[in-house]
């Protein structure tokens, strides 16, 4: 389908992160399966390719990884499942606009989400439209939401940023 004149692109980006309970490893692909039909199915998103799933190799990041294309861009995870410190960190980031809300409850329904932290980024194509929310939630409830606007700075936004190399930092003695 070709794209009207005059349309206009608007991302959102949300990105979960929070502790769940310890997970049984030998169903991960099912329930990542299972996790991904639903999402997709609640926020009316279609496939554009195969579910991809990696089990960790570096023991560092022990767990798995995956991630779902779709006709918008892609949905993502990982589950880390050091001991003692099982966490879960899920991305969805679409150029069509989708409920975060619902993220939330379909990551709930299937990780039992305990304490956790998002963010939602509406990246405009008009800068001066974009946004974003830091949200704090617990289990499937919402606690608190602080809105990032330009209105949320007192000072003038730089007109570029330089980005900063990611780094895996080991605490490890």
């Amino acid at each position: 389908m070709p794209v009207e004149p005059g349309t206009i692109l608007s991302h959102r980006i949300f990105v979960l992160d929070g502790p769940i309970p310890l997970l049984d490893e030998s169903h991960s692909q099912e329930l990542t399966i299972a996790y991904t039909d639903d999402l997709l199915r609640g926020l009316k998103m279609e496939r554009l390719g195969p579910l991809e799933f990696y089990p960790a190799i570096d023991l560092r990041a022990p767990g798995w990884s995956w991630i779902q294309p779709i006709s918008t861009s892609h949905t993502s995870g990982h589950y880390w499942s050091a001991p003692g410190h099982p966490n879960i960190h899920i991305d969805v980031y679409s150029c069509m606009p989708f409920s975060w809300e619902e993220v939330v409850r379909v990551v709930h329904e299937h990780f039992r989400l305990l304490d956790w932290t998002g963010t939602l980024v509406m990246r405009e194509q008009d800068l001066r439209e974009r946004a974003a929310m830091h949200i704090i939630g617990k289990g499937k409830d919402i606690l608190r939401r602080v809105e990032l606007n330009e209105a949320s700075f007192s000072l003038p936004r730089p007109p570029h940023r330089v980005a900063r190399p990611c780094t895996l930092v080991s605490t490890a003695a």
